[in-house]
């Protein structure tokens, strides 16, 4: 069955970009451990570059092939389209600074974040009602921020205590 097998290639798909997207994250932190040494929005301005570069010829080839045709949206899609995009440099820049102020594992789950809004924002600007099964879902989530959260914060307690431990060793053994 088509459908079927288009349920397991997204299904592939989804989980190669989670492991490709674990591996970025990742790998922000362990090259950018210090939030002071970078400046986020030149390394955002050089990666939306790199992507410019590397992508647009795609769309020429896509056109030029007649496989995907672009048009020019009218302006008022436009619009949108800017404004979507500011919204996600801004969300994009909100999420790295999270990454190096915390873990990426607390920064993904607090991306989890966005389901419980969206509910939220779903019932107040389109009026639609969600079912207690969606809102017990929306507190798993939120409950899980949390104690993932308390368990950052617990770690970080205890590996600066371990410090200040090794420094008083080390301050002890110089002095004798």
């Amino acid at each position: 069955d088509d459908n079927d097998h288009g349920s397991l290639l997204g299904d592939v798909l989804a989980l190669l970009s989670a492991f490709v997207y674990g591996c970025y994250v990742t790998l922000i932190k362990y090259k950018i451990q210090d939030e002071s040494s970078v400046n986020m929005f030149l390394f955002f301005a050089l990666l939306g570059l790199i992507n410019v570069v590397c992508l647009w010829p795609f769309l020429f080839i896509l056109h030029y092939t007649h496989y995907e045709q672009f048009q020019w949206p009218p302006p008022n899609i436009l619009g949108l389209l800017t404004l979507n995009g500011l919204i996600s440099v801004a969300s994009d820049y909100f999420w790295a600074q999270s990454i190096l102020y915390t873990s990426p594992v607390v920064a993904t789950v607090g991306l989890s974040m966005m389901m419980p809004v969206a509910m939220i924002a779903d019932e107040v600007f389109r009026g639609e009602k969600h079912s207690v099964l969606y809102w017990s879902g929306s507190m798993f989530v939120m409950c899980g921020f949390i104690l993932v959260n308390l368990d950052f914060k617990k770690q970080h307690q205890t590996d600066a205590i371990l410090v200040q431990d090794d420094n008083a060793n080390d301050s002890e053994k110089e002095t004798h």
